[in-house]
């Protein structure tokens, strides 16, 4: 009588055991699982690679031999964002440096021609929310943009007040890298006073 109590009691210890090692078990996926994702998403949005050209882009835009056609006003205007080109820079030496730094990070000169690949856009500050145009909504129904680039103009916040500093504007570089054979892309923003 006393082995077949000793029996259930080693049952129900184990039964106790496995449960408290699944809970476990279980709150440690449920918080870590999240925590990969938030990694993998830093890995390729706001790398070095993109802020370095995010970075360029920025100066050549405050530079004052940079300008807006009329054609890129009201695409801003109409779209919430052109795509930035060398050829808008009057200055032959800048125009040259852009070039450059374009050509050694893979990014077309003209994103309106190539929309949704290697290149950086020039959007209003604020991207979302209640403004008009919301260059988040037009991303999200344009079908030339990539799901990845979506997901990074999705990620990024709305920006519902202006800017502490009063920049007007913000750049977006799409940046490809190529590693062991691998293509991707990485995504980088920062702000533009112009």
């Amino acid at each position: 009588m006393k082995k077949l109590n000793e029996s259930g009691f080693v049952l129900a210890e184990t039964l106790i055991a496995t449960v408290f090692l699944t809970v476990i078990f279980s709150m440690i996926y449920v918080n870590y699982y999240p925590l990969i994702a938030e990694y993998e998403k830093r890995e390729v949005y706001d790398d070095v690679d993109g802020k370095y050209v995010a970075y360029w882009v920025k100066k050549i835009i405050e530079n004052d031999s940079f300008g807006f056609s009329s054609a890129d006003a009201d695409k801003m205007n109409n779209k919430g964002y052109i795509g930035f080109k060398c050829t808008s820079i009057s200055d032959v030496n800048q125009r040259s440096m852009c070039i450059n730094i374009m050509n050694s990070f893979n990014i077309a000169d003209d994103c309106g021609a190539t929309t949704g690949k290697y290149c950086a856009y020039i959007t209003h500050y604020r991207i979302g929310g209640t403004i008009t145009p919301n260059f988040k909504d037009t991303v999200n129904s344009d079908d030339n943009f990539a799901v990845d680039f979506k997901d990074y103009v999705n990620y990024l916040p709305d920006f519902a007040t202006g800017d502490p500093d009063n920049n007007k504007y913000r750049v977006i570089v799409v940046v490809r890298h190529q590693e062991g054979g691998n293509d991707y892309r990485s995504y980088s923003t920062m702000e533009v006073n112009k």
